[in-house]
């Protein structure tokens, strides 16, 4: 299942439902949530739970390598807070979380 939410001027969170399908299927426990942030069409950061890890053997807060602008900058750090662990990880990370979900960003945002 996908959530589309926009939280702000150019900034869009995914929520995509990991865990037994069945649970997905009925939105209930026990299931997780992986978010990925995008800042105008990118995605930038995310946050994957334990359940999720293999997609690309990482899990938790993660934000991009790469720089982006300003702006883009200020859409992650608002969206992270106050986090005490957030990984910084390769944007082919956060591109390749995207991909194994199956969500397909050109029709959707």
């Amino acid at each position: 299942m996908f959530k589309l939410s926009k939280i702000g001027s150019n900034q869009t969170v995914l929520e995509i439902s990991v865990g037994p399908a069945e649970a997905r299927q009925r939105d209930m426990y026990p299931f997780e949530r992986i978010s990925i942030l995008f800042s105008y069409e990118t995605p930038v950061a995310a946050l994957v739970p334990d359940s999720a890890t293999n997609l690309i053997g990482r899990r938790g807060w993660l934000r991009t390598d790469r720089k982006y602008s300003k702006t883009t900058t200020k859409h992650i750090n608002s969206w992270l807070g106050n986090k005490l662990y957030v990984k910084t990880v390769p944007q082919s990370d956060i591109d390749a979380l995207l991909h194994h979900t199956g969500y397909n960003r050109k029709s959707s945002i």
